[in-house]
């Protein structure tokens, strides 16, 4: 027992050992960190795979300026097709996995004009009178993207490109934004010419994971705003140095198996947990990458909207409370978005291993209130998380050459589709070598 006992103590001690070396490690890795630029930007991103880049600015009607970004195309363009990233995500997130698994980048070189789109809150976003240590800076939610930000991009687009349609592709929030604009601005419907929705959060009811486990912090955000206002959440700082920085180093460099196993679980599980189940289709050695520019930022006024609709299981304007509600729509509760006013085609995508934006809330809450004539494809697939729908290894084949496809498909005579297999666009594409 004397022998066993020394042992197990020799043991820890050398644990204690490795692992404090490990964090005195990190915390110069912490520090190292904040001294550095993003290498990873959406303009460095594009450039460093020979596409063409350019930055534009977009100015909203209630003052914030985002600068969204654009692979041009000087001859035979197709579609103009703007790409919208979801919540804490920016333009980078559609032009991280290389040219081969890239939404963006196979767009691009399918003949298309392709804009990518940032909202406020994120890194690309700032004001004309208000700082970002203002609060009123952050007085904004989801609503406020469908009622301003996607129309005054949409409109610049349009007016820069000359078109009078676009194709609107939207991953997770910027779906569910695209579709209340719609709803209420009926002469949207007459902008866009396809609507591609990956996994479109328009309903939240089944929400599950640690998302809904974590509902008790969404009330302590109430609390929080209700005392200071609203604030930043998740905005760019030291945060997307360090996360790139510790994946890296950590889960590629440190000594010994074990150690960046350890490194890369506690990476993924940072975030990428609350979308689903551990994926098996994330590229790991691509984590300081997706980490450099995720999360991009957001404002505790957006989180407490989504909670809302998990909590109230509606997909509703902000709930200020009835007092409130009354002096601003009228009624005691927040009136309801209807989805069945949207009149554009309509390709959704979702999946069983999405925690945030289930099956049941697509088929279930989402379908039913769309008008069968415009409904063009509902497409589960299995095991993605919330995360794969634009960086998982498999979303090429499964998600991003069919929307190409389907581009390939419209009849632009009568604002109508028809389907075209990935086996047709591909044969008739190949000489392009975009198929893979």
């Amino acid at each position: 027992m004397g022998a066993c006992a020394t042992c197990c103590k020799t043991l820890l001690f050398v644990n204690f050992l490795v692992f404090g070396v490990f964090f005195f490690a990190l915390s110069a890795l912490l520090l190292y960190a904040g001294l550095q630029d993003n290498p990873y930007t959406t303009e460095k991103l594009i450039k460093a795979e020979g596409y063409a880049f350019e930055e534009h600015t977009v100015k909203t009607s209630d003052g914030y300026v985002n600068r969204i970004h654009r692979i041009p195309r000087k001859a035979d363009k197709k579609e103009v097709v703007l790409v919208q990233p979801g919540l804490l995500m920016d333009s980078a997130c559609f032009v991280s996995n290389g040219p081969k698994g890239s939404l963006a980048f196979l767009l691009s070189d399918a003949g298309h004009d392709v804009w990518l789109g940032n909202t406020r809150g994120g890194h690309y976003s700032d004001h004309t009178k208000l700082s970002r240590k203002d609060g009123k800076f952050w007085d904004f939610s989801w609503e406020d993207l469908a009622a301003h930000e996607i129309p005054s991009i949409i409109d610049y687009i349009l007016k820069e490109t000359g078109r009078d349609k676009l194709v609107y592709i939207g991953n997770s929030q910027s779906g569910l934004v695209a579709m209340a604009l719609m709803s209420t601005r009926d002469e949207y419907n007459d902008k866009i010419h396809g609507f591609f929705g990956l996994a479109p959060a328009a309903s939240l009811a089944n929400v599950r994971g640690p998302m809904i486990e974590t509902t008790p912090a969404g009330h302590l955000v109430d609390m929080l705003e209700d005392l200071a206002g609203p604030q930043p959440v998740l905005s760019r700082s030291l945060l997307n140095d360090v996360l790139r920085t510790v994946c890296s180093v950590g889960a590629m460099h440190l000594p010994g198996e074990m150690m960046g196993k350890c490194s890369r679980y506690a990476c993924e599980r940072t975030f990428f947990r609350n979308g689903g189940d551990w994926s098996t289709q994330l590229d790991y050695s691509r984590l300081p990458i997706y980490y450099s520019n995720y999360p991009s930022g957001s404002s505790t006024k957006n989180i407490r909207h989504f909670t809302q609709m998990m909590l109230k299981q509606r997909t509703a304007r902000f709930d200020y409370g009835e007092v409130e509600n009354m002096k601003r729509y009228g009624t005691l509760y927040p009136p309801s978005f209807n989805f069945s006013s949207v009149r554009v085609p309509m390709f959704l995508w979702y999946s069983d291993g999405d925690y945030l934006v289930s099956g049941a809330d697509i088929t279930g809450r989402v379908v039913p209130q769309l008008k069968e004539e415009f409904l063009k494809e509902v497409i589960p697939l299995t095991g993605y998380n919330h995360f794969d729908f634009h960086w998982g290894l498999r979303a090429p084949e499964d998600i991003f050459h069919p929307i190409i496809g389907f581009i390939e498909g419209f009849d632009k005579d009568d604002n109508a589709t028809k389907r075209v297999s990935r086996e047709t666009f591909c044969a008739k594409n190949d000489p392009n070598d975009i198929c893979g």
